[in-house]
């Protein structure tokens, strides 16, 4: 598996990877697990390995959301540098309205603009990604919780009695 990062991003990596960390790799790379649809179906060792792939593709999908996140930031900078220039070259008597609708036309400031467009579905697909990951690790961990605890009282029937 590879990560999708811009070059902020790339020395980002860099930077944590020479204190020693590593970015998390999923288990099974390429193939994305899937929830069974009924988990008294799994015996506890095939339960534990089902909650660990999970938590290791939330893992992975929270570390392409944060290098996500921080192209997002770059692109928007960009955009923000390009329509900065732009303004700086307007005469101050032209209406702002004007200068507005000319900036949205600016070729650079266009491909800027849809730059920052495809960062931000990016980041907002793989955050929805690491979400998915991260609440079906969840599950699996309560399943686990309930297996390793079946004598233990409920709530309810703790207050009940």
């Amino acid at each position: 598996m590879t990560y999708s990062m811009s070059p902020l991003g790339g020395e980002a990596v860099e930077r944590v990877e020479a204190q020693g960390f590593r970015l998390p790799e999923p288990m099974n790379a390429g193939d994305q697990p899937k929830l069974p649809e009924d988990l008294s179906d799994l015996d506890d060792e095939m339960l534990m390995n089902e909650y660990a792939l999970f938590t290791a593709w939330a893992d992975y999908a929270n570390a392409q959301a944060g290098l996500a996140i921080i192209a997002e930031r770059e692109a928007e900078r960009h955009l923000e540098y390009l329509t900065g220039l732009f303004w700086s070259d307007q005469p101050r008597t032209k209406p702002v309205t004007t200068i507005k609708a000319e900036a949205a036309q600016e070729p650079g400031i266009v491909d800027a603009t849809e730059a920052l467009d495809r960062a931000t579905a990016y980041r907002r697909v793989v955050s929805s990604l690491a979400a998915f990951y991260e609440r079906d690790a969840a599950v699996l961990s309560r399943e686990l919780s309930r297996r390793i605890q079946p004598d233990r009282m409920s709530k309810r029937e703790r207050y009940t009695t």
